[in-house]
């Protein structure tokens, strides 16, 4: 009878606490409609969600609304057309916790949806912002996880630019084995060709940055090793 008891309390417990996310997870889309980010990352996930092995599709939720106030923090920090925020305390903090969040928010979103796309775009766009930053080995696992992830949507001109751009940081940094700064650079090059010559092909601004992406890319240019085998 005891035992009963404590599953049928245990059982009651599950059902608050899932009851608690999916409260906070309906404010939270609120404060996202408003667009009051900082309340949103001044927001602590339900106790259900603390559990790394928890992955309810509320707490997935949860990750992705903060990552993206967290992310939108971050680049409210950028020059206009920059594709990165200033790389100030604030705007990296903000960028390091979005990539955190986004970890946590992996298959929020309907397969093929386009919140999905959504949410992978901007994942990409937290990772290849904050990899400069990192040490070489996290920089090249979080650029090459960025680029893996893009290429899961349709390519296209915007998506091409991203990927390049993203390898063409990794061969500017003299802190990098040549091959590999070699093989960045390369990469980048192709990426952004591919962008330029693609279904759809690219047009206006993103055609002159993808044609710069191609120049940069350069063996031997400015930032680049000045040969490669």
């Amino acid at each position: 009878m005891k035992l009963m008891q404590r599953y049928i309390n245990l059982a009651s417990l599950l059902c608050l606490l899932t009851a608690c996310a999916t409260m906070q997870l309906a404010h939270m889309k609120q404060l996202q409609n408003n667009e009051q980010y900082d309340a949103i990352i001044a927001e602590t996930p339900a106790t259900s969600c603390n559990d790394p092995s928890q992955s309810s599709e509320v707490c997935r939720q949860f990750y992705a609304i903060r990552g993206h106030a967290y992310l939108k923090l971050a680049m409210n920090e950028s020059q206009a057309g920059a594709r990165c925020p200033m790389p100030t305390p604030s705007a990296r903090a903000n960028m390091d916790n979005a990539v955190n969040d986004y970890a946590l928010a992996s298959s929020a979103a309907a397969r093929g949806s386009e919140d999905e796309t959504h949410l992978i775009e901007n994942q990409v766009l937290a990772l290849t912002c904050s990899a400069p930053f990192k040490q070489p080995a996290e920089a090249v696992a979080m650029t090459r996880e960025a680029v893996a992830k893009l290429d899961q949507l349709p390519p296209n001109p915007s998506r091409a630019l991203t990927t390049s751009n993203a390898f063409l940081s990794l061969a500017q940094r003299t802190d990098l084995p040549q091959a590999e700064r070699c093989q960045a650079a390369r990469d980048a090059r192709i990426r952004a060709l591919g962008g330029l010559k693609g279904q759809p092909p690219a047009t206006g601004e993103i055609a002159i940055r993808l044609q710069q992406t191609v120049n940069a890319a350069a063996i031997g240019g400015p930032g680049l090793p000045s040969t490669c085998v």
